[in-house]
C-alpha cells in the first residue's frame, strides 16, 4: 500500500481537530469544576450562615454542613523569621533539619565516611544511592545509539515509543 503526502496531511488534520477537541473540553472541565468550586466554597456557605443553619439534612438521608480546611504555607525568604517565631513561642517541636551533601561520582568512600561518622554520633541517616531519570534516559539512548549493550530488561525497563509531533 502506498501512502501519499495527502494521505499524511489528512492525517495531520485529524489530529489537529483531535488536539483542538480535547483542548476545548480541558476548558469546559475548567469552567465546570470553577462553578462547582465557586457553589460549594462561596454560595452555600454564605447561605448556610443566612439561614442560620449549620447544617441541612436531605430526604435522602445527605446532609450538607460546611467545614473549615486549613492550608497554611511559609515562603523561603520568610523562613528564618518563621524560625525564630517558633523557637520563641515554644513551637519548634514542629520544625525538622535535613542534612544532606552531595557526592561525585568516585567519591564514594567520603560519602560512606561521612554517614558513618553521623551513625557514631547516634544520628540517623540514609545514603541513597540513584541516578537522576534524565541522566538514565540519555545514557541508555547513548548506549542505543552506539550499538552498545543495555542493562537487562529485569535490572532497567526500556520503553521505545514512536510519536508524530507537530511543532
Amino acid at each position: 500500500m502506498s501512502v501519499t503526502l495527502e494521505d499524511i496531511q489528512t492525517l495531520i488534520t485529524r489530529m489537529e481537530t483531535y488536539d483542538d477537541g480535547i483542548a476545548d473540553v480541558e476548558r469546559e472541565l475548567a469552567a465546570l469544576k470553577a462553578s462547582r468550586d465557586d457553589i460549594a466554597m462561596v454560595q452555600l456557605p454564605e447561605a448556610l450562615d443566612n439561614s442560620g443553619f449549620s447544617e441541612v439534612k436531605l430526604p435522602d438521608g445527605r446532609k450538607l454542613e460546611v467545614d473549615t480546611i486549613v492550608s497554611a504555607s511559609v515562603s523561603q525568604e520568610n523562613m528564618d523569621q518563621f524560625v525564630n517565631w517558633c523557637e520563641e513561642y515554644g513551637h519548634s517541636e514542629i520544625l525538622n533539619r535535613t542534612v544532606s551533601a552531595n557526592f561525585k561520582k568516585g567519591e564514594e568512600e567520603e560519602a560512606t565516611r561521612a554517614a558513618s561518622a553521623l551513625r557514631d554520633k547516634g544520628i540517623i541517616c540514609r545514603e541513597k544511592i540513584g541516578v537522576h531519570p534524565s541522566t538514565l534516559r540519555a545514557w541508555v539512548k547513548g548506549l542505543m545509539m552506539d550499538g552498545e549493550e543495555i542493562p537487562d530488561e529485569n535490572v532497567c525497563k526500556v520503553n521505545l515509543v514512536r510519536r508524530a509531533k507537530l511543532k
